[in-house]
């Protein structure tokens, strides 16, 4: 190995060390959680949604979404259209959705330059309520409930 990929492979190196230093967002509640940390669960969202896209019975339901960037008891609603065929929106919000068992995911549509955000929770035993935690590109987390309407 020549001096010039040694020296290029330690300012590489270093970079990139740097760089994973710097990659960490601080969350809304105070938490931080590093990107890396966020990428490793978007990436068990995404296998989860794969193997889990089975119940055609959830969708063509209309919900009153309640979510809290932060858990900070301040939430905001919105109507949200779930569709059968694993569609969903929220405004001028979209994505797409799966369900195993009473786990429900939802992951929305990535917004530009940002990514995607994931819902993830669970249903009641009835499938008219669900509660669960929020995930957005950037690492910053949330609670959320939905009621059937």
């Amino acid at each position: 190995m020549s001096r010039y990929s040694i020296g290029l492979a330690i300012a590489v190196a270093s970079l990139s060390a740097s760089a994973s230093a710097l990659a960490v967002d601080r969350s809304i509640n105070g938490d931080p959680i590093s990107v890396e940390a966020a990428a490793v669960q978007r990436a068990q969202v995404k296998k989860f949604v794969k193997a889990a896209r089975v119940d055609g019975l959830f969708g063509d339901s209309t919900w009153q979404l309640n979510f809290d960037w932060g858990c900070l008891s301040t939430p905001s609603s919105a109507i949200t259209y779930v569709k059968p065929d694993y569609t969903f929106t929220v405004q001028d919000y979209s994505g797409t959705w799966a369900k195993d068992k009473k786990t429900i995911v939802f992951t929305f549509a990535p917004v530009e330059p940002y990514g995607s955000t994931v819902y993830s929770g669970l249903l009641s035993q009835d499938n008219q309520h669900a509660s669960g935690t929020m995930v957005s590109y950037l690492g910053g987390t949330g609670c959320w409930t939905a009621d059937r309407l």
